[in-house]
């Protein structure tokens, strides 16, 4: 966005989008598209400030021609008029997805007060009254300009050998040009004069407190790729440990969470931030917290980082390294594509991962800016908590915000702030692996294994597996632990849950981010009937962190005011979702529909309120006085090792057995056959519409699992084309499939900006049935049934990608599908004994009219004037007399007149 015309803000986004609407090779919109989503394949594409990234990922059986689909965006692409005109409303319907979210809102207003002459400073998103006049000549004409041979960077990921794929490469864009054309770069600082020794106060949309600083540093700064000292700083800045800034911001009652760290804006553009979130204290106290920052730069000027800090970081960033977990391919080729931009590719990615030598004065530089003087300071509350009347609006989304001078006594404060006597440098890290051993033998991937399971009592089952597949030096284990204080679809138990684990997180959070900053984490999370918890990481202190995490397992106390505190953050979170997009509140409302046991977040928001200290302590008190422990260990572990880590649980939860028979079974809701289809509708304060169409299929077997999956997917590209690409109803457009409790449900879904939910559900319908009508002359042939099939295959067959996600699915089948190990074969054999005519037959059943088992759900939210259109009901033809007016023909002589 950085080189958009200043005539068309929002251009190089356009262009990305039209990439995607055909090349003279493939001239046909929604081929690319197809060919992935037949494939098994995925796309997208973003705009940042100083590229665009595009990637797509599919089988490798369909590799080459995707491969050569893709080259063609980059040699001819078409911009067709027909869809220069579309296309624009897709670009304006992501735009009106933003406008709502106040991160957007903080950007944009941050932009507006930056450097004129930067050209951050101007809008970039796009929409369609930016790009009103954008017309086909106009997006060549840029494209052609920016879109260079020499400019690009491309990654591919295959298991072909590498001279296959540099011959596919060169064959496949040779014929990109090489034009004469060079990266954006100015001298010209991002920020403006308009925000030094200043406060912006911006009033978001949500009931947020934050306060972040940041400094615009020397663009060397973003050259550092071999001693990145702002990870030294950052890493000090943003500690949790007993001697933190943040802990003491906690100790004072101010602050619930803290970042820190520096970022690349562009070639020459770098930037570090301090970010804190304030408690109903710290709102109202900012200058305190303000002081605390500078007190603990100040310190660092006093007393610089430690040599074995640096250590620390280059030990974890070398482990990293050198035991990288295998990503999905998609991740992992879009961020190589975009860090290789900013390092040799003789080197690359080395510098980039590993920090390679310690440049204690490049830190000390980094320090000395830290400055009052130089930072942007914005304060985000609701001006009631700051005291502050917002004067202003951003031009383009439309942020409330003012700007105050701060007094010179403050800013002097600042400037001479003494290090805070409790604030000091973090000790050595106890938790940093130091012999890390490999303890498995590999084995050739033969299908999901079949754990060990090395307890089974009416208190819990415990799986182990050792790690014979991916050979690093990790463990994850998980533990679902089931009590009956924990009660589903009660919303006061759901809060309490809620409101023990953050106590229970907040208690260990001193240990457990050293430990983070060591690759090793826990999350504890509540649960319709209880709590689960997972260790993941590094092995070799892995039962050292598991061991500190038990003892206090049963001592959850916080105080009175810190009680307060958590419920205070946890009200706003649950109050904010009302805040949230008309997608994610449909999607909340269905999903408590679906399941009996849930809780929704408007319900959790409605009953925190009523939840005393009282309350709570007699909650903590009892919730593992019974138990069922329902846990997978899986990783660089022996027997023995497994063994000890349920003993340790056993022992820390000190818990009776909480038998099985009187657990609450899970229900999933039932659509009547008649009097449907269902649809109701529900009003928001947001702007847009959402609905979301649930048709139920029936009760789950392996034919009608498969049957529905290569449905999904076939349907998934004409939903899109047709809703999004062609007839612009929405940005956010979706359809998938679920399986819940052994009964199968199809799902659609549209987000839109422009139109009415009814009108979208009757789109929904007619898509529908001319899918089904012409699914086996056109949409979903025979021969498109095998390719999906083929790739659907192709997925299931994968192994887990890495130790996390072999263990969720281990302890998925170990704890909803009663230890059936062998589930995932018995889909594979579902799918490879599907045969065309009986997956015509599901089809039909699944989504055909006679099938009135379906639940529409409709959000109504605010639309601009412009784009209100529905149609009224009025009761008869005597209320339509009403409201009209009758007027005579115009005579003969007005009829010429006229004319």
């Amino acid at each position: 966005p950085w080189s958009d015309p200043e005539d068309y803000p929002g251009l190089a986004h356009f262009c990305e989008h039209m990439l995607f609407l055909g090349t003279t090779k493939y001239p046909i919109e929604s081929e690319y598209d197809r060919y992935l989503t037949e494939n098994g394949g995925t796309m997208n594409a973003y705009t940042a400030n100083d590229h665009t990234n595009y990637t797509f990922a599919v089988k490798h059986e369909a590799f080459t021609e995707a491969l050569d689909r893709f080259s063609w965006f980059f040699k001819e692409p078409l911009f067709n008029e027909s869809g220069v005109d579309r296309e624009v409303n897709a670009i304006d319907q992501e735009y009106a997805k933003n406008v709502p979210q106040d991160l957007i809102r903080q950007m944009y207003i941050a932009k507006e007060l930056g450097n004129p002459k930067h050209p951050s400073h101007a809008f970039n998103m796009g929409n369609k009254l930016s790009l009103a006049h954008a017309n086909p000549e106009v997006l060549r004409k840029w494209y052609d300009k920016h879109y260079s041979a020499h400019l690009m960077h491309l990654v591919i990921y295959s298991k072909l050998p590498i001279q296959q794929l540099v011959d596919m490469v060169e064959d496949k864009f040779a014929g990109v040009p090489r034009r004469d054309t060079s990266i954006f770069r100015t001298t010209e600082p991002l920020f403006g004069s308009e925000t030094k020794e200043k406060i912006i106060y911006y009033s978001p949309l949500m009931d947020l407190r934050t306060v972040s600083v940041t400094w615009e540093l020397p663009g060397e700064f973003a050259q550092m790729i071999e001693t990145h000292p702002d990870s030294i700083v950052g890493s000090i800045l943003g500690h949790e440990d007993e001697d933190s800034l943040l802990a003491q911001l906690k100790r004072e009652d101010l602050a619930e969470g803290l970042s820190a760290g520096g970022y690349r804006l562009g070639e020459d553009n770098f930037a570090f931030r301090v970010s804190v979130s304030l408690t109903d204290k710290g709102i109202r106290q900012t200058p305190t917290v303000l002081e605390r920052i500078y007190q603990t730069i100040a310190m660092l000027r006093e007393t610089p980082p430690e040599i074995y800090t640096f250590n620390e970081v280059k030990r974890m960033e070398e482990l990293r390294y050198q035991y990288q977990s295998r990503e999905d391919a998609f991740d992992f080729v879009t961020n190589h594509a975009r860090e290789m931009l900013y390092e040799a590719l003789e080197t690359y990615p080395m510098k980039s991962r590993v920090t390679q030598r310690y440049d204690a004065e490049a830190i000390k530089r980094m320090i000395a800016l830290l400055t009052p003087e130089s930072a942007r300071v914005m304060v985000t509350g609701k001006p009631a908590l700051t005291g502050r009347k917002p004067d202003r609006q951003e031009k383009w989304v439309g942020g409330d915000y003012s700007i105050e001078a701060m007094n010179a006594d403050l800013v002097k404060r600042f400037a001479d702030a003494k290090p805070h006597e409790a604030i000091h440098l973090s000790p050595p890290n106890p938790f940093i692996p130091q012999n890390l051993q490999i303890l498995g033998t590999l084995k050739d991937f033969t299908g999901i294994p079949h754990p060990k399971r090395i307890r089974q009592d009416e208190g819990g089952e415990i799986y182990f597996q050792a790690d014979q597949l991916y050979l690093v030096p990790e463990i994850v284990w998980k533990f679902r632990m089931r009590t009956p204080q924990v009660i589903p679809n009660d919303d006061r138990s759901a809060v309490l849950a809620d409101l023990w684990v953050r106590s229970f997180t907040e208690q260990l959070n001193s240990l457990s981010y050293t430990a983070m900053l060591a690759g090793l984490q826990f999350a504890m999370e509540a649960m319709p009937d209880g709590v689960q918890l997972t260790i993941q990481g590094y092995s070799e202190k892995a039962q050292e962190l598991f061991d500190s995490l038990l003892a206090q397992l049963r001592t959850v106390r916080p105080t009175d005011a810190q009680f307060r505190t958590y419920r205070n953050s946890l009200r706003r979170q649950y109050e904010n979702f009302r805040k949230e997009s008309p997608f994610k509140q449909g999607y909340e409302e269905l999903q408590g529909l679906l399941y009996r046991d849930i809780v929704t977040v408007p319900e959790k928001a409605r009953a925190v309120r009523g939840i005393s200290y009282e309350d709570f302590l007699d909650f903590s008190s009892k919730l593992f006085r019974q138990t069922y422990v329902e846990g997978t260990l899986y990783g660089n572990m022996r027997d023995s090792d497994a063994d000890k880590a349920w003993t340790s649980l056993r022992d820390g939860l000190g818990s009776v057995a909480y038998p099985k028979e009187q657990h609450n079974k899970r229900r999933v809701l039932q659509l009547p056959k008649e009097p449907g289809p269902f649809f109701y509708a529900y009003r928001i304060k947001e702007p847009g519409n959402a609905v979301i169409l649930t048709i139920q299929n029936g009760p789950f077997s392996f034919e009608a699992r498969a049957a529905q999956q290569i449905l999904a997917k076939g349907i998934q590209q004409p939903f899109y084309t047709e809703l999004r690409t062609k007839q612009q109803t929405g940005y956010i457009v979706y359809n998938w499939a679920s399986e819940l409790e052994r009964q199968l449900f199809s799902h659609f879904a549209v987000q839109s900006n422009t139109h009415d939910g009814r009108d979208l559900l009757a789109r929904f319908e007619l898509l529908v049935e001319r899918f089904l009508q012409e699914m086996e002359n056109e949409d979903l042939t025979e021969e498109r049934f095998e390719i999906i099939r083929d790739s659907s295959l192709t997925q299931l067959k994968q192994p887990p990608k890495n130790s996390l996600e072999m263990t969720e699915l281990l302890h998925l089948l170990a704890v909803d599908y009663e230890g059936d190990f062998d589930w995932m074969a018995k889909r594979i054999q579902g799918l490879e004994s599907l045969t065309y005519p009986q997956f015509t037959a599901y089809a039909k059943d699944f989504l055909g009219r006679g099938n009135h088992r379906r639940l529409a759900i409709l959000v109504e939210g605010e639309l601009p004037p412009d784009n209100q259109f529905a149609y009224r009901n009025v009761k008869n033809g005597r209320k339509m007399r009403k409201l009209s007016e009758y007027e005579p023909a115009p005579t003969p002589c007005q009829t010429a007149s006229a004319r």
